[in-house]
């Protein structure tokens, strides 16, 4: 039974990743860093790739430029539950994500601006 890379998490792409590079190799300690599948696997596996302080201040960049949990965590790989447990250990409050429609002008008033929530959309 084949299964494609769509239904495989990144753990399972990587260790797809490792066996045939082992089979290449004989061992993935053999692989130069330089190798691009070797640099995919880190893609995938960032454990212990980037250090936590730099990967939490970009946490925190992010968040203050107003992109959500999720984003944040995907970005910088992490888990959601992480980026929440950070926020909180550190009291930084999470930003609300809002869409802004501007609506042309009545003439009789200026230019208003709505504000939707993104949970509405």
């Amino acid at each position: 039974m084949r299964v494609t890379n769509m239904e495989l998490t990144n753990y399972q792409r990587a260790l797809v990743i490792i066996h045939k590079l082992e089979d290449r190799f004989g061992s993935i300690s053999k692989v130069p860093e330089s190798n691009p599948k070797m640099q995919e696997i880190h893609r995938l596996l960032p454990m212990g790739r980037q250090s936590e302080d730099k990967n939490y201040a970009r946490t925190e960049e992010l968040n203050y430029l107003g992109y959500s949990n999720a984003h944040i965590a995907q970005v910088t790989h992490h888990g959601q539950a992480t980026i929440n447990s950070y926020f909180e250990k550190h009291s930084i409050k999470p930003k609300q994500i809002f869409y802004y429609k501007v609506v042309a002008p009545d003439h009789s008033r200026n230019c208003q601006i709505f504000c939707v929530n993104s949970s509405f959309s």
